[in-house]
């Protein structure tokens, strides 16, 4: 959890109801916790109430989506799922969308580890190879 998150849901358990469990606790009913549909009515309201279009992906889903995927991009995917709190499965499932930048730099490497070009000293996959050890440890791969 990143520190001003933290900070900010401790400061909402220290104003909550003493009898609610919950820190972010229902605006209706104390006893029970805030929907997510409840709370993303309230953005759009906000939005509309500041002038602020609203923009489709600005959400609290959204913004987990945006984490897990900065996270798996700088640090690998089982870190993001381990600081999201999910499985490796639903975080890549669910969460982690890759950015065109991330795309991009994939078919890179690919091409420059499979495709025709790189320089030849850079390990590659041998198409047309004469040796008869590699193909013999290729046909019995």
């Amino acid at each position: 959890m990143l520190p001003f998150v933290r900070s900010a849901l401790l400061e909402a358990w220290s104003r909550r109801d003493p009898d609610s469990r919950y820190v972010l606790w229902g605006w209706h009913d104390h006893t029970r916790p805030v929907r997510y549909d409840s709370m993303n009515n309230s953005l759009k309201e906000h939005e509309h109430r500041v002038g602020v279009a609203h923009l489709k992906g600005r959400a609290f889903h959204a913004f987990r989506r945006a984490v897990a995927t900065g996270l798996a991009e700088a640090l690998g995917a089982k870190t993001a799922a381990d600081w999201i709190g999910n499985t490796l499965a639903a975080t890549l499932a669910h969460y982690v969308k890759e950015s065109s930048t991330t795309q991009a730099a994939a078919a890179h490497w690919l091409l420059s580890m499979f495709g025709d070009g790189g320089s030849a000293d850079e390990p590659r996959p041998n198409r047309a190879s004469s040796s008869e050890a590699e193909k013999s440890e290729a046909v019995s791969a």
